[in-house]
């Protein structure tokens, strides 16, 4: 069981929407995915979206976890360190980096 490759109907549309558009703009507008300025930009916003994720997930090691909690479980203490000393919710805004 795999949450990224049966998390739902809509992510697996979403999924195959984004790479038949990849595809059909390599094929009919090769230009737009020339390496330029706007390249590079979208490439930083990757990697540092994709950094803090990253970050999020070694900090809170085992107990990071994929799914919004409902609730809270016993013992639960909120962490402070790392990445989560300057961002609030360091996954959800590397996501959002990471996807525009």
């Amino acid at each position: 069981d795999s949450w990224l490759l049966n998390h739902s109907r809509a992510y697996t549309l979403a999924a195959f929407a984004a790479c038949a558009e990849f595809w059909l703009e390599v094929s009919f507008a090769p230009g737009l995915k020339a390496l330029g300025p706007l390249f590079a930009a979208g490439l930083c916003l990757v990697v540092l979206g994709h950094g803090a994720r990253v970050l999020a997930m070694v900090t809170c090691g085992e107990h990071f976890a994929h799914r919004i909690a409902t609730s809270r479980p016993e013992g639960h203490e909120l962490v402070t360190t790392g990445i989560y000393r300057y961002l609030r919710h360091p996954s959800y805004t590397g996501w959002f980096w990471w996807s525009v």
